[in-house]
């Protein structure tokens, strides 16, 4: 803030004319240097400083002023044009700031140039927008005043020869999704000076864990505008951080000043962006309105499908969009190389309002929902070739218009549209690690949804496949399993094999390889009848995973490499990464690390190049495995804990298992056999709770790290330790993680002990266990109790005991482990 001091006339060179600066700049040290610069370089004689109302252009240019005084022997004046709309009175008021009096005879306009001719002066005129049809003159002044130079504030540039234009930026704002709140995010400019403002009022306030988020969350939803954070940090007198956070959806009416001194149109921001909206023709008032039906950012191409029409004709839109850019109510950013249009939160709701008092926020609502639907179904062609990352960058991008398309599609009603989005979405929701989002869309569409139709056993297949990721195995059969009934209805074969496929991928991660492959077999024919390249790739791959958890490595190898082709064909990029990950996998179980690590590398760098969050993760697990056995620990544990840390951003309980069971390796290596206890009981309550037991591969090392941590501990100190991390909550089980720091130095080699004895048709040591108290009559639960896990898992390891025995009943278990003296 600042007030006006009064301009006297002058009676020395080295006076200047500022408003008196009241508060501190906060958040603007770069642009302070830049424009400092630019107003020292010879060839920048006109400079203006642009940006939305409230962004802080004065307070900017006033600052820059005041620290160039020096610089200028004849003064520096300030000429305040807020006031004044009539084109008649710019130059009598900037003749009036520098004290001159009119000369009859001579036009004010050449007394102004023979007076500055010959000075060294910098003239700073703020709020030049709607005044700015008199810009020729300015650019005539330095013309013929080589030593005078212009600062002007306004929110929309001159176009004149001459003019340099500097866009002043909203400040810096935090990163809800990434920020951690241990640490408070002052660092911020904007979180700054909301602080700042708010300890003005009311001296005592503090950010603390507990409010940080809030205040963070503030900063963001007013996209870092200066003016509505300091209306906004007013508030903190009447009402707690969380609830001015929770009532920005009507920001325009909170955000009141209650500083009287302010300008009428400054003493809200309902007001100052009114101003700019009344600068507007009716045309560009039109579309500023209707830009509203957006949200987040667009592209032009959208722009001109839903907003032209009705009095603006679709040539028209792109010229109207540069004047609202001009005027600052519209913020172009280059995203990918593409241009993007947005405006900031409280000149949307401004506008917003705007367009339902005109009667028109349903019609623009629907062509938006019609326009962004039909770019769901040309991304469901897209992210099955090469340009997958292209299309999930893209749809990262309209993330917040899809949102808005699908929640105003069922607020209508209108549950078939809603669902033709959801349909086409679901791979960039679970890529980008969408899950929890992507399932309530759709769990609130299948309500609206009822038939048996094809576009019913679509969702449904859909809602699966991501209830499936979120670990609700049980909820995720059911669906597959109602989808299919509706295709069998049906008759359609592309429908039925693609449930199929996931009810055999389903029952491969319970162990079930039995039902996996009488899925897949069925599968396989219809897909190659159909044609459908992709599907025959993955059922492909997921058959030759079947085979490998079954001990057949030669013929899964086979299928894989079958599947690559036909992926390398389609220029599916997704699917090369996951038959590499699967290769990987087999290679390190051939205790072939070199060849291991470099196909897991390779998976690694398509899922990044495509931004697949959790396949990525699941990357960087195996590639962790490999490390470890390798006994480079320091590589591992960054392995895991980048793969822990996308596994519970993406909410995957059954990853964030797998990775505690890696760092649980780590642990034990370095002789924390405590540590390494309860964070392998915590991965097996994980993988209850999911419902999806470890595959043979992972069963085999969490075994082998059990029985080395219970030759350090002994037995009943390792089950306490365990019984311990197995009541952990999943934050208790990440806060023991980052309690554990490995050292540099690499433990002795014969930390781990080696392999474990091999058995029987490559049944592991726990299920060995298992299999001779089976024999033994004791039940599941008896198990359970006996080796102090979960009646879930004991019941994991029986099937994984009965397809590997290829025998369906515990009696014929029992027989074969007596018969092979194992029980």
């Amino acid at each position: 803030m600042y007030s006006q001091s009064s301009p006297d006339k002058r009676t020395s060179h080295s006076q200047s004319h500022l408003p008196v600066l009241l508060t501190p700049l906060i958040g603007r040290e770069y642009d302070l240097r830049t424009v400092s610069m630019l107003l020292r370089r010879p060839d920048i004689r006109l400079l203006t400083l642009t940006g939305t109302g409230g962004i802080g252009k004065t307070r900017l240019a006033v600052q820059v002023a005041t620290e160039l005084r020096q610089d200028f022997t004849d003064g520096v004046y300030f000429v305040s044009l807020a006031t004044i709309s009539d084109p008649e009175l710019v130059l009598p008021t900037i003749a009036q700031s520098l004290g001159l009096r009119e000369i009859r005879g001579q036009s004010l306009h050449e007394q102004l140039r023979a007076s500055l001719k010959a000075q060294h002066l910098l003239l700073v005129l703020d709020n030049y927008e709607q005044v700015v049809m008199t810009a020729p003159l300015l650019a005539d002044m330095v013309a013929t005043c080589p030593h005078l130079k212009i600062l002007v504030t306004s929110r929309t540039p001159l176009h004149v020869r001459g003019e340099q234009e500097y866009a002043v930026v909203p400040l810096a704002i935090p990163n809800l999704g990434r920020l951690d709140f241990h640490e408070l995010p002052t660092p911020y400019a904007s979180v700054a000076l909301f602080l700042e403002r708010a300890q003005a009022v009311k001296p005592e306030f503090e950010m603390t864990p507990e409010n940080a988020r809030a205040v963070a969350s503030i900063c963001v939803r007013l996209d870092g505008l200066p003016l509505a954070l300091e209306l906004a940090a007013r508030w903190v007198k009447v009402l707690s951080v969380k609830q001015i956070a929770s009532r920005l959806s009507d920001a325009s009416r909170l955000l009141k000043s209650l500083d009287r001194t302010a300008l009428p149109r400054l003493q809200s921001l309902q007001a100052t962006i009114e101003w700019s909206y009344h600068l507007l023709s009716e045309q560009e008032r039109a579309l500023f309105c209707r830009l509203c039906a957006f949200a987040g950012s667009c592209t032009l191409e959208a722009i001109e499908a839903v907003c032209a029409g009705d009095g603006i004709e679709e040539q028209e839109v792109l010229s109207l969009l540069s004047h609202l850019i001009d005027q600052s109510l519209v913020h172009m950013q280059e995203l990918g190389g593409h241009a993007r249009y947005r405006l900031l939160e409280v000149i949307w709701q401004f506008g917003r309002e705007k367009l339902e008092a005109r009667g028109k926020a349903m019609i623009l609502s629907r062509r938006h929902r019609d326009w962004y639907l039909g770019l769901a179904q040309q991304a469901e062609q897209g992210l099955l070739g090469e340009h997958q990352g292209a299309w999930l960058d893209r749809l990262e991008a309209e993330q917040q218009n899809f949102r808005a398309a699908l929640r105003w599609s069922l607020e209508q009603g209108e549950g078939e549209e809603a669902a033709r989005i959801g349909v086409c979405l679901w791979p960039f929701w679970i890529l980008r690690g969408y899950l929890s989002e992507g399932w309530r869309f759709l769990d609130l569409t299948l309500a609206q949804l009822h038939g048996e139709t094809s576009l019913r056993a679509r969702l449904l297949r859909v809602a699966g496949i991501i209830t499936s990721h979120q670990g609700n195995s049980s909820r995720a059969t059911q669906l597959f399993e109602e989808s299919l009934n509706i295709w069998r209805t049906l008759g359609e074969k592309q429908g039925i094999a693609s449930v199929l496929l996931s009810l055999g991928v389903e029952a491969l991660k319970h162990g079930d390889y039995e039902r996996a492959m009488l899925c897949y077999e069925e599968c396989l024919p219809l897909v190659r009848e159909t044609g459908e390249k992709q599907g025959t790739a993955l059922v492909l791959s997921s058959l030759g995973l079947t085979l490998f958890y079954q001990g057949n490595q030669q013929r899964a190898w086979s299928l894989f490499e079958e599947s690559l082709a036909l992926f390398k064909e389609l220029g599916d990029l997704w699917g090369i990464a996951v038959v590499l990950t699967n290769q990987g996998m087999l290679s390190l179980e051939q205790h072939n690390y070199v060849r291991a690590t470099r196909l897991c590398e390779e998976s690694l760098a398509l899922r990044r190049t495509i931004g697949d969050k959790g396949g990525s993760a699941h990357a960087l697990t195996i590639l962790g495995r490999v490390a470890f056995l390798q006994r480079t620990y320091q590589q591992a544990y960054a392995y895991y804990k980048e793969s822990l840390a996308a596994r519970v951003d993406a909410g995957e309980k059954n990853g964030v298992a797998e990775a505690l069971e890696g760092l649980a390796g780590i642990c034990v290596a370095h002789g924390e056999g405590s540590l390494a206890a309860r964070l392998l009981g915590a991965a097996e309550m994980l993988r209850e709770a999911t419902g999806i037991a470890p595959s043979p591969i992972d069963r085999a090392f969490n075994e082998r790290i059990g029985a080395t941590v219970q030759a350090q501990l002994g037995v009943e100190a390792f089950t306490s330790a365990r019984e311990e991390g197995c009541r952990f909550t999943l934050e208790q089980a990440l806060a023991l993680v980052e309690s554990f720091t490995p050292t540099k130095q690499s433990p002795p080699l014969d930390t781990l002990p080696s392999a474990p004895q091999t058995y029987p048709n490559e049944l592991t040591p726990r299920e060995v266990e298992v299999l001779r108290l089976v024999a033994q009559g004791l039940s599941d639960s008896g198990v359970a109790e006996r080796l102090v896990i979960s009646p879930r898992t004991v019941q994991g390891h029986v099937r994984s005991i009965f397809n590997k025995l290829h025998v369906n009943s515990r009696a014929a278990a029992t027989r074969y482990a007596i018969e092979h003296k194992l029980a």
